[in-house]
């Protein structure tokens, strides 16, 4: 009986020690390093572990998985058809081949990857695991596509000019007597992780992380003008007071609105001779004054519903989660150049799915003004409104 208890306890303590041993494998805090461990121990990590090995990613998923999708099931992941996908790789194609006259990871690759990520809220590990990427080499490749669609946003997104501003024209006034429309405009937030700098100041007053995407779109949902960088804290006004739009139609009007166009938007912003906004309702509205703030919202529904399409597209864009602050703006408006790529596909003509996807209850800013109306803003206003009542 006492050789049987002393079995027992020799092979506790033999046990007790394994454990121990073990422990300190296990223990990431643990200054141990190969070095310092016998052969024995060495054995023993390498059993615990199951050897030396990368993560396990899908090989071939792009060479050989993604040409056998059809083009709703392309669509679906990527969130814009073949066909415009293909638009997209020769566009990018003679920046992303090469870098610095040496090849670089696969053209194909990179751009697929860049795209599943702002498609998705997936992590980058889990996308570098699909695109046998390791993450540094997907966020590499991420940031170089960004960087691209950045460079080439002045080719993509424009301001309409000479028969581009006709059919602008004609695309807002089908079935509207308020002629001249060749804009809506407004601002909406993209949610972002708590930045490293100056966290309140991009508080919303809903106590979330934001920053401010200003844009105008035509009657087709694309972007004709963007602007992004403005912590969600600030209100549309100043945003619009501090925009490169602004800026430059003060140095030259005539070259945006020729002959007397406007744009529209919602009660944030002044009514100039080039900006129509709605009348305030204080209760004390004409039928007049109430009939054309309904056709005026109307005409300036387009620009949320261009909204809802782009962060139903980049589902990335309904929270940024960026460890370099800086770069955020430049997602933001990566995604816009991509948004008017799309529009520009040939059978890119069904995006309600996109749209439904997209909507969400957008943060409404308290009234302010502090931008003067213009007198002859408030007269043309006047016209435009007796021109609706009179329909």
């Amino acid at each position: 009986m006492d050789e049987r208890r002393r079995a027992v306890a020799l092979t506790a303590i033999t046990l007790s020690n394994d454990f121990l041993r073990c422990h300190v494998i296990f223990d990431t805090d643990s200054e141990t390093s190969d070095s310092d461990l016998d052969e024995g121990d060495m054995r023993r990590r390498f059993q615990l572990r199951g050897g030396r090995r990368k993560p396990p990613r899908i090989k071939n998923y792009v060479e050989v998985t993604v040409p056998r999708f059809n083009t709703q099931q392309f669509r679906r992941h990527f969130r814009m058809t073949p066909a415009t996908y293909e638009n997209l790789e020769a566009r990018l194609s003679p920046i992303l081949s090469l870098s610095e006259g040496k090849a670089v990871i696969p053209l194909r690759k990179q751009l697929l990857g860049s795209l599943w990520l702002l498609a998705t809220p997936d992590s980058y590990r889990s996308v570098g695991e699909r695109f046998d990427l390791a993450k540094s080499s997907l966020n590499k490749s991420f940031m170089r596509v960004v960087e691209c669609l950045n460079d080439i946003s002045g080719q993509i997104i424009l301001w309409p000019r000479g028969q581009d501003l006709d059919r602008v024209k004609a695309d807002f006034n089908q079935n509207s007597l308020l002629r001249g429309i060749i804009g809506a405009i407004d601002g909406t937030h993209i949610l972002i992780k708590a930045p490293k700098i100056d966290s309140q100041y991009y508080r919303t007053y809903k106590k979330t992380y934001a920053i401010i995407l200003q844009a105008v779109c035509d009657a087709r949902m694309k972007f004709t003008d963007c602007f992004a960088g403005f912590a969600g804290s600030v209100g549309d006004l100043r945003v619009f007071r501090n925009s490169d739009l602004w800026r430059e139609i003060q140095i030259d009007k005539q070259s945006f609105f020729p002959n007397d166009e406007f744009i529209i938007g919602d009660k944030a912003y002044p009514v100039l001779t080039w900006c129509i906004s709605p009348y305030i309702d204080r209760g004390q509205l004409t039928a007049a004054q109430i009939k054309f703030n309904t056709v005026l919202s109307s005409k300036r529904s387009v620009i949320e519903r261009a909204f809802a399409l782009l962060k139903g597209r980049f589902r990335r864009l309904k929270f940024l989660d960026m460890n370099v602050d800086e770069m955020i703006p430049h997602v933001i408006i990566a995604c816009t150049v991509l948004h008017n790529i799309c529009l520009d596909g040939i059978d890119e003509n069904d995006v309600e799915d996109f749209i439904q996807e997209g909507m969400e209850m957008e943060i409404e800013e308290a009234y302010a003004r502090n931008i003067p109306n213009e007198e002859a803003g408030e007269v043309k206003r006047q016209y435009l409104c007796a021109l609706v009542t009179e329909a």
